[in-house]
């Protein structure tokens, strides 16, 4: 049994040292596979950097020009509207201005012919009004002399009525008078005869 426990405790110590030795040897041919890869990683990354760092620079160089050319191009283009545009304003003005003064013309004008139709207008309006007034004078005139002929026609006839009516009146009370003053006698004197017998 020692036998066997001592062999047994070679053999795993002589597997232990290859298996070490083994990976000890894989690791070494990984970190040397690493660090290759890592360099080569590293030269690509760089070369790619500096790819991008050159056309970034190119960019902004052209970029600058570019800028440069879209400025002058916009002043340009922004000057030459300003002419334009002064262009027009100067001919919106005098346009403006020609029709301004034709209007005020025309104004000047139309209140010249207002203020004579105005006055046509009054002295039309006078005349007529006069004219008027004088007419509704005479009319006035015939039926106040109208009016003052029913009147007086009306007053005759109501004066001829009330004196036939008094009249009337006269004669129809004198005949009740004396119907009552014989009527009055004939019961005194029947009163009497009633009181006698």
């Amino acid at each position: 049994m020692k036998v066997y426990g001592g062999e047994l405790v070679e053999r795993l110590g002589q597997k232990t040292s290859e298996i070490t030795e083994t990976m000890s040897s894989h690791v070494e041919n990984f970190d040397g596979r690493i660090a290759a890869k890592t360099a080569e990683i590293s030269d690509a990354l760089d070369q790619r950097f500096n790819r991008i760092e050159t056309a970034s620079s190119e960019l902004v160089k052209r970029l600058g020009q570019k800028s440069g050319e879209i400025t002058e191009t916009m002043v340009a283009q922004v000057e030459s509207f300003d002419s334009r545009i002064n262009a027009k304003a100067a001919e919106v003005t005098s346009a403006l201005d020609q029709r301004f003064n034709r209007i005020e013309t025309a104004g000047s004008n139309l209140v010249e012919r207002l203020d004579r139709k105005t006055g046509e207008i009054t002295e039309s309006m006078r005349t007529h009004l006069e004219e008027f007034d004088s007419r509704v004078g005479i009319k006035t005139a015939e039926v106040t002399s109208a009016l003052d002929q029913r009147f007086t026609r009306i007053e005759d006839a109501l004066d001829s009525r009330t004196q036939a009516l008094n009249e009337g009146l006269g004669s129809r009370v004198m005949d009740i008078a004396k119907t009552l003053a014989e009527g009055g006698r004939e019961v005194i004197g029947a009163i009497d005869r009633r009181i006698s017998s």
